[in-house]
């Protein structure tokens, strides 16, 4: 004999009774339910988890990547595990490789490792780590220069997840935080 504990009105119960089951509600002309059919038991979400192989490059993680600006356009990138950085940072010259060379930006001045540095501040459409793909994600795009041939993961994405690094190992593991899992 199970009990369960239901609030509201009737609709509302009716619900929460069934939230664990796919089902059809089947009413009368009136719009009351008459039927309810159950079709299946929902399938618990799982956790989503990436594992990331990285490679070392000094004393800082890589990881592989793939970006795209508008969700056409996609280039692979080697970027630089960077918790310090507030968002994504690339060189300008990927600008239109990615599908973003008729964006607007915002100028801004940003501070960096190697000091002040002028940056435009777009957004990618999409970035694929890991199968897993991160949607609407804030970047800065800097002189070639400035960066070298380094392109940094920062918060914009990495804010997105919880992780664990295991160093010996060379992994990262991402968990997704419960405010960023998209809801059907």
């Amino acid at each position: 004999d199970v009990k369960a504990k239901t609030n509201g009105n009737s609709e509302q119960q009716i619900k929460q009774l069934f939230a664990a089951y796919n089902h059809i509600a089947i009413r009368n002309k009136k719009g009351i339910i008459e039927r309810i059919v159950i079709l299946n038991k929902k399938q618990p979400k799982k956790e989503s988890r990436i594992v990331l192989p990285t490679k070392r490059q000094g004393s800082h993680f890589t990881v592989e990547v793939a970006v795209s600006g508008d969700g056409r356009l996609w280039q692979d990138a080697v970027m630089v595990l960077d918790t310090g950085a507030d968002l994504v940072v690339l060189p300008e010259s990927m600008i239109e490789s990615i599908g973003l060379a008729d964006s607007r930006f915002t100028q801004v001045k940003m501070q960096t490792a190697n000091g002040e540095a002028d940056a435009k501040i777009g957004l990618l459409k999409e970035l694929k780590i890991a199968g897993e793909t991160v949607e609407n994600v804030e970047v800065a795009f800097v002189a070639d220069a400035l960066l070298g041939e380094n392109k940094l993961l920062g918060m914009s994405v990495l804010g997105r997840f919880q992780f664990d690094i295991d160093d010996k190992n060379q992994l990262i593991t991402l968990t997704k935080k419960p405010s960023t899992i998209t809801k059907p």
